[in-house]
């Protein structure tokens, strides 16, 4: 019986573990959490309510993301990130994006599919004009992981969320947000337009531009 109790401890402890990675993986892709920053372990046990084992489970999965590091006598902190973490992190989201455009084919002939697509639009433009620059990225990130979501694979779908929320730490560089996501709100309502039309060629094409300028715009910014 004992071995009974243990396993569902332990089974407990992984699922809390998964529910304070996600909420502070969401939290850093909202920008909520910033690079650099140190994740109080007092503060977020009273705050999540978890014991600091599973608080602790949940920076070891958000470690193995590369969303935070541990270090020795100061605790752990949100990643910051270079160049060579930018290029690799855009390399695998043109695997996961083009990707899911490519094969979203089934998806598409789906009712409602796109749904999140068209959200994600509507809230960027909605943020833009209330000048609610950071929010206008959680929208434009939203966006891309509808997106990928359009591939029928929640791994994929997982896969995106951390991949952005590691993005998302680079943005700290950037001092004005405006320009940096201004010009992509028209071309999200593009790309859902052509998606909602099936013309995923198209769409394609216009997603590896879309996301070559990203990349340099972002390096331009962290580079000093």
């Amino acid at each position: 019986m004992a071995t009974t109790f243990a396993r569902e401890d332990s089974t407990e402890q992984a699922s809390g573990a998964s529910r304070v990675a996600a909420v502070l993986r969401r939290r850093i892709m909202e920008g909520q959490l910033k690079s650099g920053e140190f994740l109080r372990e007092a503060r977020l046990v009273e705050g999540l309510s978890v014991s600091r084992n599973t608080l602790r489970e949940g920076f070891r999965l958000l470690t193995q993301e590369r969303l935070v590091v541990y270090e020795a006598n100061r605790g752990v902190r949100v990643r910051t990130l270079g160049p060579d973490d930018v290029n690799d992190i855009y390399q695998m989201r043109r695997v996961l994006e083009l990707g899911a455009i490519e094969n979203a084919g089934p998806s598409l002939a789906q009712p409602g599919m796109l749904a999140q697509v068209d959200a994600a639009v509507r809230d960027g433009y909605a943020y833009a004009y209330r000048g609610m620059w950071p929010a206008v990225g959680t929208a434009n990130m939203e966006f891309h992981v509808a997106i990928v979501r359009l591939a029928g694979s929640e791994r994929l779908t997982v896969a995106a969320e951390s991949l952005l929320a590691e993005l998302r730490l680079a943005f700290g560089a950037v001092e004005d947000l405006q320009p940096f996501h201004e010009p992509y709100l028209e071309t999200n309502e593009r790309i859902a337009e052509l998606l909602r039309t099936g013309d995923t060629d198209q769409a394609y094409r216009e997603m590896a531009v879309y996301l070559e300028r990203a990349q340099r715009q972002l390096l331009a910014a962290i580079t000093p």
